[in-house]
């Protein structure tokens, strides 16, 4: 990925998907 060229609003959807879909892991891993 060229950074120049990554749009900064496009890296915090990145992220805020990571963050979800690891908050989302760790809520089914308790319930089972």
């Amino acid at each position: 990925i060229n950074l120049l060229n990554f749009r900064p609003n496009e890296l915090i959807k990145s992220k805020v998907s990571y963050i979800l879909r690891s908050l989302q892991d760790h809520i089914t891993g308790n319930m089972i």
